[in-house]
């Protein structure tokens, strides 16, 4: 390259380099939003305090679609919409309870996949037509009560959960108190935190009730 011909080159350079940075300056600042695009879609939402905001109703986690079987799962969310209830809450117990259906019920004092006590069942008796008469609900509206399946099973459980709460806590239901009531709630909480990441249920409670 001659003498000139290199002056020239490197006049033209020189001329290009403020440009050259600047489109430098601006792909770095897109990939920047790009990344804040990218991680808010895929970090949920979280408050000054590391607290996730409370919500009725949240997210289910991962563990919980491996973990619940798809029809426990809607019905648990059906629910839970239905009475104002969180439905970590009923999977949790539901859990603890059959394991979502999986393990049957053989001691002839529960029923269902939620464990009714049967001696807190409208006469006594699980599977009957739906009248509108006792404490039990019709999940899926087909006209009968049964407490074998898991829609009418978990209803019926949010149904009453929601009337005990409305109680201030007091047995709702002509429930009678359980010995393993303590431990059961206890392990049905855990598997509500599991299901849904940064759940708290007083938290929950008070959205559902607002």
């Amino acid at each position: 390259m001659s003498h000139s011909i290199q002056q020239r080159f490197e006049r033209t350079t020189k001329s290009f380099r403020p440009y050259l940075k600047r489109a430098r300056d601006i792909l770095i600042a897109l990939a920047a939003i790009l990344c804040g695009i990218l991680l808010a879609l895929a970090v949920p939402p979280i408050q000054f305090g590391g607290a996730q905001a409370a919500t009725c109703q949240p997210a289910a986690s991962r563990h919980a679609t491996v973990d619940i079987p798809p029809d426990f799962l809607a019905a648990y969310k059906r629910a839970g919409e239905r009475y104002q209830v969180p439905w970590p809450v009923l999977a949790g117990i539901g859990k603890v309870q059959s394991d979502h259906g999986r393990v049957a019920v053989t001691d002839g004092e529960h029923v269902g996949p939620m464990r009714i006590r049967l001696d807190t069942v409208t006469g006594g008796v699980p599977v009957r037509p739906a009248t509108g008469e006792g404490n039990e609900v019709d999940g899926d509206e087909n006209g009968v009560i049964d407490l074998l399946t898991p829609e009418d099973s978990i209803a019926t459980v949010a149904s009453r959960f929601q009337a005990h709460s409305s109680s201030g806590g007091a047995q709702a239901n002509a429930t009678k108190p359980d010995p393993k009531a303590g431990e059961l709630a206890r392990q049905a909480l855990e598997a509500a935190e599991l299901y849904a990441p940064g759940f708290n249920l007083s938290a929950a409670m008070k959205a559902c009730a607002a």
